[in-house]
């Protein structure tokens, strides 16, 4: 059992077999997939390092029923938490848990590439950093460590579309500076638009997102985050905090590069 996991919630066209590209003994996590189908469940076969679940309900949700019923919450340092319509290779998730430990960071998340469906532009890669400490990542995909996601896990269980979960990270570390981050050295491909399985699964139970996402500020006394970053580490290993700076670095790699975006 190595000392990170990825934990998926997948369908039939899940991408896993992407983040499978090295063999157990190249990689540094454990791959534990949680179907929602159970076609699916039933005909993938499991391997070294990798096993499978079949459970109803969302992906928060049911990441929370994964916990309740087996004793993983103490057996990891780091715990990934992808939608399954993300591209990335082993590689980039081994390089995505060193990153976590390098830094001491509390959540994180892969940036994504120009060519994805994106609902953040903040999110889209920078290729002028390392990482960009920012109030905000989105549920779509975030690393968190095991104490965060201890404090969290309870918020779990009421969040059937993870609507409002990304604006609750800060609540579990106290908003220390400097723990939360978006990776651009490590990018993923975001493949489907906004929607999918999920939506479909919450119009079924009549289920409103935003009225989760209310209950869920409410619990907090808080409002909906503004996401913005406020400091950066630079290739060259240099931290960018001056916000005029950081807005024209934004500006102009994303300028430059409009053609690569989807």
């Amino acid at each position: 059992m190595r000392s990170n996991v990825v934990i998926s919630r997948n369908g039939n066209n899940s991408l896993h077999q992407h983040w499978l590209s090295n063999d157990y003994a190249d990689r540094n996590w454990d791959l534990i997939l949680l179907f929602y189908d159970r076609k699916a469940f039933e005909n993938f076969h499991t391997s070294e390092g990798v096993s499978k679940f079949y459970i109803e309900g969302g992906k928060w949700t049911s990441i929370y029923k994964f916990f309740l019923n087996n004793n993983k919450l103490e057996a990891y340092n780091y715990y990934w938490f992808p939608d399954d319509d993300l591209e990335i290779d082993s590689i980039s998730i081994n390089k995505l848990f060193q990153a976590m430990d390098e830094h001491n960071l509390f959540v994180a998340q892969p940036s994504l590439t120009k060519d994805s469906f994106y609902t953040f532009l903040l999110l889209i890669q920078n290729e002028a950093f390392i990482l960009r400490y920012s109030n905000f990542i989105e549920v779509m995909a975030p690393c968190l460590n095991r104490k965060v996601l201890q404090k969290a896990l309870e918020d779990f269980k009421e969040c059937e579309s993870g609507v409002g979960l990304d604006h609750l990270w800060g609540n579990y570390f106290n908003y220390e500076l400097k723990k939360m981050a978006i990776l651009d050295e490590i990018s993923m491909k975001h493949t489907r638009p906004i929607g999918g399985p999920l939506y479909d699964y919450l119009k079924s139970k009549n289920i409103n997102h935003m009225d989760e996402l209310r209950k869920l500020l409410k619990k907090y006394s808080q409002r909906p985050i503004r996401p913005y970053v406020y400091e950066a580490l630079s290739k060259t290993n240099k931290i960018v905090k001056n916000k005029y700076l950081l807005g024209y670095l934004h500006l102009k790699e994303y300028y430059s590069k409009r053609n690569e975006f989807n």
